[in-house]
């Protein structure tokens, strides 16, 4: 059984997104599913990241690297790093909506693997042929 077999046993795909052997991704049939298939695809590379982390502990937000690694990539962008003086909130609205955001995918692969890990899918042996 194929890997994206496996995560369709756990997270079945919604109507309109089915698997492409050429694109190694999800697509979709129709475009009524393009937003879906967007959604579909992230929790499909999700599934596959909580699966190569095995057991180890996902990211978490505000854990200091994490801040560390959004604040080097604004900075790549050449966002305004202004912050509030008492609070670890961004005084430019382009930059506090990049950083809500930024988190907002943290949470979601967060919540994603765990979820994996908790009941993970078992592998079946392919054998050699």
């Amino acid at each position: 059984m194929s890997e994206h077999e496996l995560f369709e046993r756990s997270f079945p795909p919604p109507p309109y997104v089915e698997w492409s052997d050429k694109l190694n991704d999800y697509t979709y049939t129709d475009f009524r599913a393009l937003g879906n298939v967007c959604k579909y695809s992230g929790q499909w590379q999700a599934w596959q990241a909580a699966r190569a982390l095995g057991d180890a502990e996902p990211v978490r937000v505000c854990d200091g690297k994490e801040q560390y690694a959004f604040e080097d990539f604004a900075k790549s962008q050449n966002m305004d790093m202004h912050e509030h003086p008492l609070h670890y909130l961004f005084l430019n609205p382009e930059t506090d909506a990049a950083r809500k955001g930024w988190k907002a995918a943290i949470e979601y692969c967060r919540a994603a693997t765990l979820s994996t890990n908790a009941t993970p899918p078992q592998q079946e042996d392919l054998g050699d042929g």
